[in-house]
């Protein structure tokens, strides 16, 4: 399957990753970003969430390692690769294009990358392989975010 989403097809959202709960981590662990495709029949819908540890607001990189998660929404199925080794993001830019009041800022992210190990369905057993991605979105950051970075 090729997906070619473009614009108004597209809902799109992002911020800092959350902490994975390791005893001592309270900051961010990079950016996610959540892609979801057009709205077919019945609610149905392709979600790609891109978990990119290594980046924080503002900043880009080459080589970070990615988590992807692919939900099939209105049908509960749901694949991830779990965890950060399977997929890498090779470069990645982030622009600021606005500023939301004081205390929030919006970036544009823009991505391109691979997986080497398939993404598992977390109920079937089932597997799919994302050879390749790239995207375009956009990630809001808050000033509490600024300040989870600082500590």
């Amino acid at each position: 399957m090729d997906l070619d989403w473009k614009n108004a097809d597209m809902e799109c959202a992002g911020g800092p990753r959350p902490p994975r709960g390791r005893a001592g981590e309270e900051e961010p662990q990079g950016i996610r970003v959540s892609i979801g495709g057009p709205l077919r029949d019945e609610g149905r819908r392709i979600r790609l969430v891109f978990g990119i540890a290594g980046v924080r607001e503002g900043t880009g990189g080459e080589a970070l390692n990615t988590n992807v998660t692919l939900l099939f929404e209105g049908e509960q199925r749901v694949f991830s690769t779990q965890g950060d080794d399977k997929c890498t993001v090779d470069n990645l830019s982030q622009q600021r294009v606005e500023t939301l009041g004081e205390k929030r800022a919006v970036y544009r992210v823009v991505a391109r990358g691979f997986c080497l190990g398939p993404a598992t369905s977390l109920t079937r057993g089932e597997r799919l392989f994302l050879t390749s991605f790239d995207f375009a979105g956009r990630v809001e950051f808050s000033d509490d975010d600024r300040h989870a970075n600082k500590k």
